[in-house]
């Protein structure tokens, strides 16, 4: 048994910085403690890093380090364009005491926009319409999504397509590292005849529940379900955030193993979707510049399309004939 420090208190200012004269530090000299790093919020102080001594007396939020002194982080918010109102340096909007900016990244599903009792949508300051949005940051989350947003249909479709590209470990275990890791992932149908990508740069995933991809399987017309094209752009996202720091839900070996395969294959979201199908028991293109959107009636699990696959692959030949042609 050690005897050792009994109490740290800190009081801060809004923005983070130490109130001295009501803040209290445990005396670790020769007890064989270790100083408390976690500071401001949490976060990791990153000081006394150089050989004097000295340090930048930053905090470390994960995606950004933050200057509690001068209350700006160090580089831009990677979701600036998303308020280009406010400046992409300031911390909470200069407002501390009203929000909190944990600089985190999961899945943020949007689903429409606030509105007022008569029916007027709430605008910012510049009068962009103000978005509806549940958090999926773990497992209790995923379970009271569709609670949480009223029953949002959109919102159930991506809760439906998650449970289902999970079961029996088809995604490889990605999805749940992104749930649980700091880092938020903006999700949007984009609507129309749009169907899915995702923006690194923005972190930004579009999915359209509505859309599969119709491709030739022999000589059978087959359509892939939404959801499975949503574990293609999930899987942009898994390579893209952990490429370089460690998943905390995998062995290092097998981290490096799926991302090494993910970019040797030449497409990284197309090795998650025919890893998927494969244990899934269903059929997937052979190769990932094989098949063309197309729209399904039964939901983002469904393979049922609103049109003839046929047709629609017959389509796509006379245009990839017409492509050649003009390029010769």
């Amino acid at each position: 048994h050690k005897r050792g420090p009994v109490e740290e208190k800190t009081n801060y200012y809004a923005f983070g910085m130490d109130i001295p004269g009501l803040s209290s530090h445990a005396n670790t000299g020769g007890t064989g403690y270790s100083d408390n790093r976690y500071k401001y919020n949490g976060k990791e102080l990153q000081n006394n890093e150089f050989n004097d001594g000295s340090g930048l007396d930053w905090a470390d939020y994960g995606a950004r380090m933050y200057d509690p002194e001068i209350a700006r982080w160090m580089v831009i918010d990677p979701l600036s364009e998303q308020i280009p109102e406010y400046n992409p340096y300031n911390y909470c909007i200069d407002e501390p005491t009203k929000f909190i900016d944990p600089d985190g990244r999961w899945f943020r599903v949007n689903y429409g926009y606030q509105t007022y009792d008569d029916g007027s949508f709430k605008t910012d300051k510049s009068g962009n319409k103000i978005a509806k949005f549940v958090d999926i940051k773990n497992a209790d989350d995923l379970a009271s999504a569709i609670e949480n947003s009223g029953g949002n249909s959109y919102v159930k479709s991506f809760v439906d397509a998650l449970n289902y590209i999970t079961n029996n470990g088809a995604d490889m275990g990605i999805v749940s590292s992104i749930i649980g890791d700091d880092q938020q992932i903006n999700v949007s149908n984009p609507g129309g005849d749009q169907a899915w990508s995702y923006d690194n740069k923005k972190s930004q995933l579009d999915w359209n529940p509505d859309k599969g991809l119709a491709f030739q399987k022999g000589d059978e017309a087959k359509v892939s379900s939404p959801a499975l094209l949503l574990l293609h752009e999930i899987g942009h996202a898994y390579v893209d955030i952990f490429s370089d720091k460690r998943d905390p839900n995998k062995t290092e070996d097998e981290q490096n193993r799926i991302i090494n395969e993910a970019k040797e294959s030449g497409e990284t979201g197309f090795y998650f979707e025919k890893n998927a199908a494969s244990k899934l028991g269903i059929d997937v293109r052979n190769k990932y510049t094989d098949g063309t959107r197309i729209g399904v009636t039964n939901g983002p699990l469904g393979t049922s399309p609103s049109t003839d696959p046929k047709q629609v692959l017959k389509n796509l030949d006379k245009w990839k004939e017409k492509k050649v042609k003009r390029n010769n």
